[in-house]
């Protein structure tokens, strides 16, 4: 999407106006000045916009167009906090969303670029008005990201573990799952490798990883067994390559990771589904 637009003004920028606090209730009816995000923090409730109702999670941030009548009403008992940005821009962009698509919604991940952009816009938005440049060139990026969808920032710089994590995390994917898989997997022998005690292992992985060392094995086997599932294994023999207890061991190891049986997953990818293999620790 192009950045043809101009930002004349940040209508809203002092810091009491862009983190807000909502009192639980119904509040009145407001119309939209311009293009506004609102970024729900914590609390949940319902915007009522244009007499439409939408739903708000902790997490969503909504983007309203000019002219647009809003409502919001918080949980009962519950206040609700978050950001808001306004802004007057000019011209309004034909090949955005037609209005019955507005507001704009998004639940932003983690790792979306829109995340720091915000954050910048809102840091160094120290009074209202024609915004300089650099803090233009922000809004145009965050707002072209925005309609456009998802986009994830790439890690430049790869993780890097304490030694002991490394260790175990190097003997888990060179051997444990991908020469090996069908090896039982003791947590001693993982803490041997890493020359640490169970103990400061499992504290280790618990503060850089998230997941305990055993978990991380069977989550990459698990990754890995899609490949014996596309090309017709069984799953009884999937769990025996990979070093599960049992079928049942399996499935339900794979239906926590994935959301699906792996039954269901054969057959979304012999009609072409490509499942979405999660980045786990350990993985190159």
């Amino acid at each position: 999407m192009g950045q043809d637009f101009n930002v004349v003004a940040l209508l809203v920028a002092r810091p009491e106006d862009r983190f807000v606090v909502t009192p639980p209730g119904k509040s009145k009816p407001v119309p939209m000045v311009g293009y506004g995000f609102h970024w729900l923090v914590h609390g949940k409730g319902m915007y009522t916009v244009d007499g439409k109702p939408y739903a708000a999670l902790p997490g969503d941030v909504f983007l309203f167009r000019h002219g647009q009548i809003i409502q919001w009403d918080s949980a009962p008992l519950e206040p609700s906090t978050g950001y808001a940005i306004t802004l007057w821009l000019e011209p309004t962009l034909t090949y955005w969303p037609p209005p019955s698509r507005w507001p704009t919604r998004r639940r932003l991940p983690d790792n979306d670029v829109i995340r720091p952009l915000f954050e910048y816009i809102l840091g160094n938005a120290l009074e209202s008005g024609k915004p300089p440049p650099v803090l233009e060139d922000a809004i145009k990026a965050m707002m072209s990201a925005f309609i456009c969808g998802p986009v994830i920032r790439p890690q430049l710089v790869p993780h890097v573990y304490p030694a002991a994590v490394q260790r175990v995390l190097n003997l888990i994917w060179h051997q444990l799952v991908t020469s090996t898989p069908h090896t039982k997997v003791s947590l001693d022998d993982l803490a041997a490798a890493g020359g640490v005690s169970r103990e400061h292992l499992c504290r280790l992985f618990r503060q850089y990883v998230g997941y305990s060392p055993v978990e991380v094995v069977y989550l990459n086997r698990l990754a890995r067994s899609l490949i014996g599932l596309n090309t017709g294994q069984t799953v009884e023999a999937l769990a025996t390559e990979f070093g599960f207890a049992n079928a049942s061991h399996y499935v339900r190891r794979f239906i926590a990771l994935f959301g699906k049986s792996p039954a269901q997953m054969r057959r979304d990818m012999a009609k072409g589904y490509k499942p979405k293999l999660p980045k786990l620790p350990g993985m190159p």
